[in-house]
């Protein structure tokens, strides 16, 4: 098959985008129920390219993909503490580089006077 089309998983997933030879290829979203949501790039049916994908925990990481991992700058943002993030370079799944992190507001502690 080669063209737009969707392909249902056994275990629930679905796969919407491009098709090449039978591959996922191009432009697509994937949802795999017990981890998360994918939607971005394809390349012989391997996540590859930028993308962004949703955990069923609620973090979100945008960037960029090779061969199904993490691999190049991303920013993985956190859902708890909600607006943490994480900007750090990738190589092939493992975090290489922490450039920044932020998003997370001091407690407030009830020992301070605040005006």
């Amino acid at each position: 098959r080669t063209g737009r089309g969707a392909l249902a998983y056994a275990k629930g997933g679905r796969y919407e985008g491009d098709f090449l030879d039978g591959r996922r290829h191009g432009n697509g979203s994937m949802h795999l129920p017990s981890e998360g949501r994918y939607e971005g790039q394809f390349k012989e049916g391997r996540m590859h390219g930028r993308g962004k994908y949703t955990y069923t925990n609620g973090d979100v990481y945008e960037g960029t993909y090779q061969d199904d991992k993490k691999h190049g700058r991303g920013t993985l943002y956190l859902a708890k503490p909600k607006g943490a993030f994480q900007d750090a370079d990738w190589e092939f799944g493992k975090q290489r580089q922490l450039r920044r992190v932020g998003g997370v507001k001091k407690p407030w502690h009830s020992c301070c006077c605040h005006a």
